[in-house]
C-alpha cells in the first residue's frame, strides 16, 4: 500500500484504519472481543502480565512471540489500549 499511497499522494492515516492485523478479519473480531471483555476484570484476565503473554502466545500464535506482539498491538490500538494496560512490556 505504501508504494500506491506515495504514487497517488494518499494519506492512509486519514482513513483511521489502525494497525495492521496479520490474520483474518474473523480472527481479529474474535480476539478483539476476548481482549475487550478481559479488560473488564483485568486482575483475573488470563492474558494479563508476563504469564498471560506466554499463555496468549502459546494459545493463539503457536509460541511465535513476534506474531503475538503484532496481533495484540493491532487489537489494543483498535480499542484504545496499550501493552502497558495489559501488563505486557
Amino acid at each position: 500500500m505504501s508504494a500506491v499511497s506515495k504514487a497517488e499522494g494518499l494519506d492512509f492515516k486519514k482513513l483511521a484504519w489502525g494497525a495492521q492485523f496479520p490474520n483474518t478479519t474473523k480472527e481479529f473480531n474474535s480476539l478483539r472481543e476476548i481482549i475487550r471483555s478481559g479488560f473488564k476484570d483485568i486482575k483475573n484476565f488470563k492474558y494479563a502480565d508476563f504469564l498471560g503473554y506466554q499463555v496468549f502466545t502459546d494459545e493463539f500464535c503457536m509460541g511465535d512471540e513476534k506474531k503475538a506482539s503484532g496481533l495484540m498491538s493491532a487489537i489494543c490500538k483498535s480499542i484504545g489500549l496499550s501493552f502497558a494496560d495489559l501488563g505486557w512490556k
